[in-house]
């Protein structure tokens, strides 16, 4: 059993290959966090910030994505209700 690191730092494909392995279900979170001495928090946060969802048509999408397009409604939004007040 390993010891959990403290203030590591993982490159962005470590992480990416470690939600892989979590999404695919290819092992368990435990073993995960065992083998790779991380720790369950911080798998959790990197499934958060790079694993992928599954939309409801089946398409598969990942946070950055849904960031994007929160961002991108927020401005459409923020046109409209200046449309709005431009007409009043």
């Amino acid at each position: 059993m390993f010891k959990i690191a403290k203030n590591t730092v993982y490159d962005e494909d470590f992480k990416k290959m470690i939600v892989e392995l979590y999404e695919n279900k290819t092992t368990t979170a435990a073993n995960i966090v065992c083998e790779y001495g991380i720790g369950s928090t911080t798998l959790y946060k990197w499934v958060g910030l790079y694993g992928k969802i599954q939309t409801t048509d089946g398409e598969t999408i990942n946070n950055k994505e849904i960031k994007k397009m929160k961002k991108e409604i927020k401005l459409y939004k923020i046109n409209k209700y200046k449309n709005y007040i431009g007409e009043i």
